[in-house]
């Protein structure tokens, strides 16, 4: 499906900065975020409270208003505009959960003793060989790998 009438000239008023283009951007495609965070975090297995809900879509909204609209302004026109921001929703979803899936899992490998500032982790990915040798070198440490029925480190009662 092509780009509408009304997307186009709403993704031009924001890209410009018109007043009340972000606004009228959110109103209309809000549904379509919050949508998407459902849909990935129910694929994965992922069971999110209503904060992280909320904290999932500010940082799509987020990363939409980044660096000028950068992502916006990459879009090529050559779909609908809901359907790019699924894709775009969607990659900055799943990116996120396997932040955190991976901070669940560090923690479990040193004891909980891993302290965060911040709510979205920033640290590196930590390989399955240095998990594994951090495991060996703690024979104290459970090691169990993060399945996709977790919830953020936490196994899921059915």
């Amino acid at each position: 499906m092509p780009l509408t009438e009304l997307d186009q000239q709403l993704l031009e008023r924001c890209l410009e900065r018109k007043p009340r283009a972000w606004e009228d951007f959110v109103d209309r495609y809000l549904g379509v975020v919050a949508h998407v965070v459902n849909h990935s975090a129910q694929i994965c297995g992922i069971r999110l409270t209503r904060e992280d809900h909320a904290d999932l879509c500010a940082e799509i909204l987020r990363q939409l208003i980044k660096d000028d609209f950068a992502i916006l302004r990459r879009f090529r026109r050559q779909s609908s505009l809901p359907t790019y921001l699924t894709v775009v929703a969607r990659r900055i979803v799943v990116g996120q959960l396997l932040k955190r899936r991976r901070m669940a899992a560090l923690r479990r490998l040193l004891g909980g003793q891993v302290e965060t500032k911040r709510r979205w982790p920033q640290e590196p990915w930590v390989s399955p060989k240095t998990a594994s040798a951090r495991c060996a070198a703690s024979p104290a440490t459970k090691c169990a790998a993060p399945r996709s029925s977790d919830t953020w480190g936490e196994r899921r009662s059915v």
